[in-house]
């Protein structure tokens, strides 16, 4: 299925029937619109119990996005609420927490197999990383990260970590884990407040780093240091940004600032800050969102918004593509099918891309 495209441009706003195309050249100055630059795959995880997540794909050739790509390619719906996708050594992996499995594909999206862990309670796969010719998958309700076998495609062990482990990230011969507590929230454990560390050579938990409580984004920057994203309790405790270094064989933590979403290109650490303020003096509450820039080496604050004119009512997910540097960001809506807001490495906006996708996870490129 093809879908129109809307894209908004500083000129004005076109709608394109069909395809993005240089039909309209003599209203746009001469150039020809481009949404993306790049082809992308889009995941979506869909809503709870609708078996409606989603892997769409924009083909920037050809200019058209296929909402249901991985329908089409096998015949048969993606599952139930996906959560991250990996696309390495020629295949790609999918988890789907909701359906209790790990779908590993060609670069096609075409399935080569479906993963289910062991045992009789559902384990919830969530997020990925890969290490050699291992691909590691947190078991957000088995307190666990497995290890995938990229050659028999076959869990090999488990390793033990925190509670409700989130993402990962690997650095030198370690692969860090966070681990949030975020189902223990109501109960008396509430959040976890630790990174587990995993020797990649033993595959042994080492130890654990406490950090601000409910850590759940990780990433590494190009000296091997950390950057982890803690979200607090949502009320006293806001979310807030540490970097974690080596110093004499001990992980030091520093506070950074405040972030929701991160992803570091080069040397620099773009975050998006989402935050939900309440306001004594109008009895409501305030939502700030930023587009904040730090230094990936230092950790300093870097003046200025990394977006113009953003205009996105909610934004729910950060993607940049090293290669161009464009800008990838959902607006989410509960319940309702999202926009895809696409810019340019100046921080201008392309276009939005109507994705027919419920709860957008974010973009995927191929190498």
């Amino acid at each position: 299925m093809k879908k129109n495209l809307f894209v908004y441009l500083l000129s004005g706003l076109f709608l394109c029937v069909g395809l993005i195309s240089c039909d309209d050249k003599e209203d746009n100055g001469g150039d020809n619109v481009i949404l993306s630059p790049r082809s992308f795959y889009l995941l979506s995880r869909g809503n709870e119990n609708q078996n409606n997540a989603g892997l769409g794909y924009y083909d920037a050739k050809a200019e058209e996005y296929i909402p249901d790509y991985f329908e089409q390619q096998n015949g048969e719906k993606l599952g139930e609420l996906a959560e991250d996708m990996l696309i390495y050594g020629g295949k790609m992996y999918i988890t789907l927490p909701g359906s209790n499995s790990l779908i590993v594909t060609d670069l096609n999206a075409k399935i080569e197999k479906v993963i289910k862990p062991a045992g009789d309670e559902p384990l919830k796969p969530k997020t990925l990383a890969a290490y050699k010719n291992n691909v590691f998958v947190t078991y957000y309700a088995g307190e666990a990260v497995a290890v995938l076998d990229t050659v028999t495609l076959s869990i090999t062990q488990t390793i033990p970590v925190g509670r409700y482990p989130e993402q990962m990230a690997v650095s030198g011969n370690k692969l860090f884990v966070t681990n949030s507590g975020g189902l223990d929230w109501e109960n008396d454990l509430g959040y976890d407040k630790t990174v587990s560390v995993i020797n990649l050579s033993s595959l042994v938990k080492e130890e654990d780093i406490e950090v601000v409580e409910n850590p759940t984004k990780i990433t590494v920057n190009s000296q091997g240091d950390l950057f982890v994203i803690s979200m607090g309790d949502y009320k006293t405790i806001p979310n807030s940004l540490q970097k974690i270094t080596e110093k004499d064989g001990k992980y030091v933590v520093t506070n950074v600032g405040n972030a929701s979403l991160m992803q570091i290109v080069g040397n620099t650490l773009y975050a998006l800050y989402s935050q939900m303020v309440w306001d004594e003096a109008k009895a409501d509450l305030d939502i700030i969102v930023e587009y904040i820039k730090y230094n990936a080496i230092t950790g300093n604050k870097e003046s200025g918004s990394f977006l113009k004119n953003p205009d996105i009512p909610n934004p729910y997910s950060l993607d940049i593509d090293p290669q161009t540097g464009y800008y990838y960001i959902n607006d989410f809506v509960w319940q309702v099918t999202n926009d895809l807001y696409i810019f340019d490495a100046s921080g201008n906006k392309t276009g939005i891309l109507e994705t027919e996708a419920h709860d957008v996870a974010g973009v995927w490129f191929l190498p």
